[in-house]
């Protein structure tokens, strides 16, 4: 299988009114599989965008990929 180096997802956010203090929610969905991934607040989805975003990294190098971004004129 070839690691695309693009990604793409429906982010949602909201305040959790039930909590005290408020805190954030999110929601990412991938529009291509509809896998969803939920957080309970914002610091587990910055990690793992960043831990998505290592692994796709990784992927390329074991790979020996190059950029494969189309060019644009």
């Amino acid at each position: 299988m070839t690691t695309s180096p693009y990604r793409s997802y429906l982010l949602r956010l909201w305040l959790e009114p039930d909590d005290n203090p408020l805190r954030w929610r999110a929601m990412l969905e991938s529009p291509g599989s509809g896998e969803r991934h939920g957080f309970t607040n914002l610091e587990t989805l910055f990690a793992f965008i960043q831990q998505e975003t290592e692994r796709i990294e990784q992927e390329l190098n074991q790979t020996g990929s190059k950029d494969t971004r189309s060019k644009r004129g």
